[in-house]
């Protein structure tokens, strides 16, 4: 979390692998990825709602049940927005909000 004008600005990395599976046939492809992701706007409305734009670059491998890559994809992600609470907006998802 970078501080900016009162806000924290969000910055993320990270790396994730996703499997999807044919549950009639078992067969399966899996998707390695990373990400950056940035906040690149963030207010505070009088509600106590924080809006954030973020966006960033990332990276997608898939590869079938024999491990042959399928396709791979190089971008930067469209910018997307979200609004939460104030009070949980930073918090972990395990822990209770006061």
């Amino acid at each position: 979390m970078v501080p900016r004008d009162g806000i924290g600005y969000y910055n993320a990395d990270g790396r994730f692998v996703d499997t999807w599976t044919n549950l009639e046939t078992g067969d399966f492809v899996t998707v390695n990825g990373t990400y950056k992701e940035r906040t690149l706007h963030a207010t505070i409305d009088a509600h106590g709602i924080v809006t954030a734009l973020s966006s960033g670059p990332g990276t997608a491998t898939v590869y079938d049940c024999e491990g042959d890559k399928l396709a791979h994809q190089a971008r930067l992600f469209v910018p997307s927005r979200w609004a939460r609470p104030i009070n949980s907006a930073w918090s972990h998802p395990c822990r209770s909000v006061p």
